[in-house]
């Protein structure tokens, strides 16, 4: 279990390769792009672009390759922890027993190093190769976490592939103080015993800090956002508002939504 961070500076992770053995009926590589719920698409995506490189690279080398069951949680797997700070992951899984042997024979031990150095070599040159358009997945990534008023999707079983909720917070009051190691770790900004969803750490906050977060480390109560109200286009006729003392028609109107004006349609009277 070594997992090895694929890094474009020393401060800027883009990736983490997590390496093991299994003794599973699967191929004789199995990996896993799989990222922690709530992450970016575009981190997903060049996750599956990896794991597919992979596959090829394995395969071109004479073994057989495939995926490995989406199980790993964030505190089990850095792969799948990498979206939480705005990376792609990558879980590797040489094959320790060869299931089509009578007595289950062990693959020789080479033989497992060789498919790990061909996996780690594909991932190091497939970030070279992708390095600006990671770089912008990450900026992507991390300006959607500090702006982004969407619910933020929580793992709430002990695996990913479980149904993530759907949680519709601005942050969390603290009930006792986030362990500093944590804080540090994870770059968490804090405001007194408000800690906001709106920061580079937004996965983690609520990994941390939510009641029903399967990885929850302190009590916190949930901050809700207000619900959102979806007026329909053409609602707006007839009505009337109080400017001034003055009763006035509306003639214009428009709703934000993440932080733009997007304007509504103001239906005419037929």
């Amino acid at each position: 279990h070594e997992p090895i961070l694929l890094r474009e500076t020393r401060n800027e992770t883009q990736g983490a390769s997590d390496l093991h053995e299994n003794g599973l009926p699967l191929p004789y590589w199995a990996g896993s792009p799989a990222l922690v719920s709530g992450s970016h698409p575009d981190l997903v995506a060049f996750g599956e672009d990896l794991y597919a490189g992979v596959v090829t690279a394995v395969e071109a080398a004479g073994y057989t390759a495939g995926r490995y069951p989406d199980t790993s949680t964030p505190v089990s797997g850095a792969a799948v922890a990498a979206g939480a700070y705005h990376a792609v992951g990558l879980i590797s899984e040489p094959l320790l027993r060869d299931w089509s042997q009578p007595g289950w024979v062990e693959i020789p031990f080479a033989t497992r190093v060789h498919i790990s150095h061909i996996t780690v070599r594909t991932a190091l040159d497939w970030h070279r190769a992708n390095a600006p358009a990671l770089a912008a997945a990450r900026s992507a990534s991390i300006l959607y976490a500090n702006t982004t008023t969407d619910p933020i999707q929580l793992t709430t079983t002990e695996m990913v592939d479980g149904a993530p909720l759907a949680v519709n917070v601005s942050g969390y009051t603290l009930a006792e103080p986030l362990p500093a190691d944590l804080v540090t770790a994870h770059g968490i900004t804090v405001d007194g015993s408000f800690v906001s969803v709106n920061q580079p750490a937004r996965i983690a906050v609520a990994m941390l800090c939510d009641p029903e977060s399967r990885d929850k480390v302190v009590t916190a109560t949930r901050v809700l956002r207000p619900a959102r109200v979806e007026i329909p286009p053409g609602d707006w006729v007839d009505t009337r508002v109080v400017i001034g003392g003055r009763k006035r028609r509306i003639t214009s109107a428009w709703q934000v939504v993440n932080g733009a004006r997007k304007p509504v349609r103001i239906r005419t009277r037929t």
